[in-house]
């Protein structure tokens, strides 16, 4: 079985249910599981009159959208491979993921977005452009330019056989940034997908009725396994709209689409949990005898109405953030997982969950520490490998067949599995003594003065921090208390890690200007801190920190 014939079982079972959909100023355009079905074959027919054929590497680089979803189902009806490129990776990485996957085909959003390839577009293996806008593309004459609702218009209907397609066919080419190094791609079988599916179907029930809002790029493998394909293969509803591509828009979104589910990474709940504590009437909901059904009613009017669940990847989620949330009636479940398990490993279930903890590991995998603390992984969700990597493919697997994921960790005595932080970051102090720097900033996360931060120290006495705070916050807070900036978030950071050992706090910060970016190379797409990228560029500032 592959992942669209997984999907369109319910094009059979439940033709004319929603599958997905996108809101706008426009309104609401729906698509069936039957017509979802149709577009797909009539894309994948045409591709194939290109000649794309099995094996082939098509490429997607675009924001999330309904096409975006009806071509990566028709390149895997063809048995091609889906490559998708997050749209803010820069040229760079875009023209290396291209010319590694040697990508026949590229499918765009716009020319507004390809024009990051203008200088090297010449030295592509890409034959043809297929572009989902044309509205938005201005002065394109060039014969390998196509639209996508022209190049379905121009299949004659026939019926086409398809090639031969099996479950252990590569079904993606996921390449990740990483925090590190050049982006390496992560081949995907349509047998490690759909053990993850399934796995996480059993964990977390999807109902028919559940609407998804998409608000995570579905570049990224952790919004295409679970927030496409699971409620895809459970006949529930997926709803687009612009907060993928415009974090602003999210509450407008919402309200149009009325999720019961919510996936997204830390930082989304990071942020309601900061408007939900600057609410102007907090102190007096938190006095009420009945605050959590106030709150509950609050809180999900703020997701929409129609909330029941929230999931959260990608990093860690501060304890305090989980436990504020699930006491005024709203759960957030927290997961782990990597783009080379498919990926979820584990994940807090509605019945089962530890607040800090990233829940039970799924029922398709096998996860043991190993003597270092390195979490170990073995499973059939666990990738083929990295594409045309064999040597960092074999230096990332056990003897026995355990994938090595970097990150350490321990179970505790009911199963749960903690993440203690990441191999690579250990920072060792002059003193010998190791502090995980994960820790530290996901302790931080939990302040509504303090948008990002990163520990350094390695090799040195003691810990200092970079920090991008919430100015809007910290310039009302700071001038009703007549505090200034910098001591204000001294002082919360104090508070925040006053638990932790002595070696681990924070001595010395420095306060940015502007937070973080992905457009700059400093974050990764899933918002994670690209640490060696971040220490060089700001390599003068830690050394001034140290200096005095």
């Amino acid at each position: 079985m592959t992942v669209p014939d997984l999907i369109f079982q319910n094009a059979a079972h439940h033709p004319n249910a929603i599958a997905i959909a996108n809101v706008s100023e426009d309104g609401y355009r729906a698509i069936t599981f039957c017509r979802l079905r149709k577009r797909a074959l009539r894309f994948a027919e045409g591709l194939l009159r290109l000649g794309v054929k099995g094996s082939d590497a098509v490429a997607i680089f675009s924001e999330n959208r309904p096409e975006w979803v009806i071509a990566d189902l028709a390149i895997q009806m063809l048995g091609a491979i889906t490559v998708p490129i997050h749209s803010v990776f820069n040229e760079k990485y875009i023209a290396h993921i291209l010319n590694d996957c040697r990508a026949r085909i590229l499918i765009a959003s716009d020319n507004h977005l390809f024009e990051k390839l203008h200088l090297s577009r010449e030295r592509l293996p890409v034959e043809r452009i297929i572009y989902f806008s044309k509205n938005k593309i201005m002065g394109i004459h060039e014969n390998r330019y196509l639209f996508f609702r022209e190049l379905a218009k121009k299949v004659k209907g026939d019926a086409v056989q398809f090639p031969a397609r099996y479950a252990s066919d590569i079904a993606t080419i996921i390449y990740t940034s990483g925090t590190t190094g050049a982006p390496k791609g992560v081949a995907l079988t349509h047998e490690n997908i759909i053990s993850n599916i399934e796995a996480i179907r059993r964990a977390i029930p999807v109902q028919r009725r559940d609407r998804f809002l998409s608000i995570l790029p579905l570049s990224h493998v952790f919004e295409r396994t679970a927030g496409c394909y699971v409620p895809l293969a459970s006949g529930a509803r997926i709803v687009y709209g612009e907060s993928a591509r415009n974090q602003k828009a999210i509450t407008r979104d919402l309200k149009r689409a009325r999720p019961t589910i919510l996936l997204g990474v830390p930082r989304v709940f990071e942020k309601a949990y900061d408007n939900v504590l600057s609410h102007k009437f907090f102190p007096l909901l938190e006095r009420m005898p009945f605050k959590r059904a106030i709150w509950s009613y609050v809180i999900k009017k703020r997701f929409g109405g129609a909330i029941r669940l929230c999931i959260s990847g990608g990093a860690a989620l501060g304890p305090p953030i989980g436990e504020f949330f699930h006491a005024r009636g709203l759960t957030i479940l927290e997961g782990y997982g990597l783009t080379e398990t498919s990926p979820v490993i584990s994940c807090n279930r509605e019945t089962e969950h530890v607040f800090g903890s990233c829940g039970i590991p799924l029922d398709n995998v096998a996860v043991k520490i190993a003597g270092d603390g390195e979490i170990l992984v073995k499973g059939p969700s666990v990738m083929l490998g990295y594409y045309k990597l064999p040597s960092e493919t074999s230096e990332v697997f056990t003897g026995d067949g355990f994938f090595k994921t970097g990150d350490l960790g321990l179970i505790d005595e009911l199963g749960f599995l903690h993440i203690t932080g990441r191999k690579k970051s250990i920072i060792v102090l002059s003193t010998g003594k190791n502090v995980q720097p994960e820790a530290i900033e996901t302790a931080l996360d939990a302040s509504p003065y303090i948008a990002q931060a990163i520990a350094v120290g390695e090799g040195r006495k003691m810990v200092t921090a970079i920090i991008a705070p919430e100015y809007d916050k910290l310039k009302d807070d700071c001038i009703e208390k007549k505090e200034d900036a910098h001591s204000r978030i001294q002082n919360e950071i104090d508070r925040l890690l006053a638990d932790f050992p002595e070696h681990e706090r924070i001595k010395k910060i420095t306060l940015l200007d502007e937070p973080f970016s992905v457009e700059r190379d400093e974050l990764t797409p899933t918002l994670k801190l690209k640490r060696k990228v971040i220490e060089e560029r700001y390599k003068e500032i830690i050394e001034e920190m140290y200096s005095l």
